[in-house]
This record gives C-alpha cells, sequence and structure tokens, in this order.
C-alpha cells in the first residue's frame, strides 16, 4: 500500500506555478490569456519551421544518394540483377568516401530529417484527473490500460534526424562486394538489410508549453521596457499569467525537472511584486528567460532501419 500511497500523494501535490496558474480562473486560463496565447502560436510555428529548415540545411546530398543506392542495390540483388547490385555499391562508396574527405570528423552524416507535432486540447484539471486515473490503473497492474491515457497527454514538437554512421557504414557496404562476387546473394542480400538497419536516429523533443511561455515572456519583457498605460500595465500581467498557465502545463504533462518548476515560480514572484510597485523594465525577466532557454527539450539517439 505504501506504492500507492506515494503515487497519490505525487499526484495530488501541486507546485507553486501549478496553484498559480489555477487560482481565481475556475481552473482555467482567463479569455484574456487565452487570446494572449493564440497570439503567439504564429511564433510557435516560425520556430518550427526555423528549426526544420535549420536541420534540412545540415543534410550531406552525397550520404543521401548513397542512402539510396544501398537501397536499389538490395532491390537489384531480389531481382537476381548481380551486376546492377555491385555498380550501385560501387556508386554509394564512392558517394561515403567524398562525405569522408569533406567532413573528416563528422560521425554520423544526415540524410534525413522528419518533424511531427503533437498537441493536447485540456486544462489543467482535466490532465491531473487522467494522470489520477493512469496512478490507479497501474497501482492494480493495469499497463495498457493506464498506456491509453497517459499517451495523448503529450504536447510538443519532435524533430528526427536520421543519419549514416560513417565509422561502420561504408566498411559494412564494402564487405559485401566480395560476397555478391563468389556468389553468396543470400548472404549478401543479409549484409545489406543489417547495414541499412544501422542507421542512427536523433530525436529532439522541444515541449510546445514551455515553448509558448517563452514568448509569452519575451513579449512581456519588451513591454515593460515601454512607458506603459494603465493598459499596458494590465497587459502585461495577461501575459505574465499566460506564461504561468503554459509552464504550469508543461510541469503537468511531466515535462523537465520538477524542481525547475519551482525556480521559476521563485522568479516570476519577484517580478510580479516589481509590476505591484510599477518597477518592471525588460531587465528584471532576464534571469527568467536564461533558465527557460532549452529548458524541458530533451536529445536521444537509437539505431533504426532504413525505410523502403
Amino acid at each position: 500500500m505504501k506504492f500507492k500511497k506515494s503515487f497519490i500523494t505525487m499526484i495530488a501535490a501541486l507546485s507553486l506555478l501549478t496553484g498559480l496558474a489555477m487560482a481565481g480562473n475556475d481552473d482555467k486560463p482567463t479569455q484574456a490569456q487565452q487570446k494572449a496565447t493564440a497570439a503567439v502560436q504564429s511564433g510557435v510555428q516560425d520556430k518550427v519551421q526555423n528549426l526544420a529548415k535549420e536541420k534540412r540545411d545540415t543534410l550531406i546530398q552525397e550520404a543521401v544518394d548513397a542512402l539510396a543506392k544501398t537501397a536499389q542495390a538490395l532491390a537489384a540483388l531480389d531481382k537476381g540483377d548481380a551486376e546492377t547490385a555491385l555498380k550501385l555499391l560501387a556508386e554509394a562508396t564512392g558517394k561515403l568516401e567524398v562525405v569522408i574527405a569533406a567532413h573528416p570528423d563528422l560521425a554520423v552524416a544526415p540524410v534525413a530529417v522528419e518533424i511531427a507535432t503533437y498537441d493536447v486540447y485540456a486544462d489543467l484539471p482535466s490532465i491531473f484527473e487522467a494522470r489520477r486515473v493512469a496512478t490507479h490503473y497501474l497501482v492494480d497492474g493495469r499497463v495498457q490500460n493506464a498506456r491509453e491515457i497517459i499517451e495523448p497527454l503529450r504536447s510538443e514538437m519532435i524533430i528526427r534526424v536520421t543519419g549514416i554512421p560513417l565509422a561502420t557504414y561504408p566498411e559494412a557496404i564494402k564487405a559485401v562486394v566480395p560476397l555478391i562476387k563468389d556468389g553468396k546473394v543470400e548472404e549478401a542480400k543479409i549484409a545489406l538489410q543489417t547495414a541499412l538497419s544501422t542507421l542512427v536516429v536523433e530525436k529532439t523533443v522541444i515541449p510546445l508549453p514551455i515553448l509558448r511561455a517563452q514568448l509569452l515572456i519575451e513579449q512581456a519583457a519588451e513591454l515593460a521596457a515601454s512607458k506603459r498605460s494603465k493598459a499596458d500595465q494590465q497587459q502585461l500581467q495577461v501575459l505574465i499569467d499566460a506564461a504561468i498557465y503554459q509552464l504550469a502545463l508543461a510541469e503537468a504533462l511531466g515535462y523537465g525537472n520538477p524542481a525547475t518548476y519551482l525556480v521559476f515560480a521563485a522568479e516570476i514572484a519577484k517580478i510580479e511584486a516589481m509590476l505591484a510597485d510599477r518597477k518592471a523594465h525588460k531587465g528584471v525577466f532576464d534571469k527568467l528567460q536564461s533558465d527557460m532557454k532549452d529548458f524541458g527539450t530533451t536529445h536521444s539517439s537509437t539505431a533504426q532501419p532504413a525505410k523502403k
């Protein structure tokens, strides 16, 4: 029972940020906050497109061609055309030699980029309720039921960059040639399939609520730098409140180190205290913006077969 109690306690506990986000708004953002958040959505899209472009700019065409020719060589072997397969593998090897010569320090040659975006349209109470139900399922050993509830609880952009490992892939391709020449076609096909299964996929996950919060804080910092009217002062508070809610969503969805949200809450409390005295200026947001940079973003690398 200790296990169950600890989980329920964890789910029930709210950080300062979540408490701030849920206070006085019926557990939901106000219309003004929703409007402010919607206004930064174009900035989110721009960020997505810029990141996608940056990743695509890293692609190396010779490596892309080498991968394609490897797959074509395998297809040729399936058709019993050993001569064409040898020709394609020679071309693939030549392409990879160009890559290695041009990028001697490169470990993985990027050949493909995929961008996927997932978003959850739920408020904080709904997310915490889903977590509570999933926790009960886990405690009862009903893992698959919990997975169905947890799976949609994500709001993120995923960037996958597939690359050829230059330390092993070229040699693996070269090793196939003597097999084909010796008539060991089936062994050659297995070797090529193995080579195509050694591609490296680097995955970057960027939480969208945190990205929205960053953009909202950027707007707040710019507004704080100007000579503000009463309406501007109110809008400044709206931007901060909207950012708080987005950070609370990110926390509820489990992005980043939970302890850091308490740091954010303390920094925001200092900013709001200065707001109350009308002393806020752009510089007071510097530490918060610095701490939020890349917060919650994760990177991982795995092996994955090439797509046919």
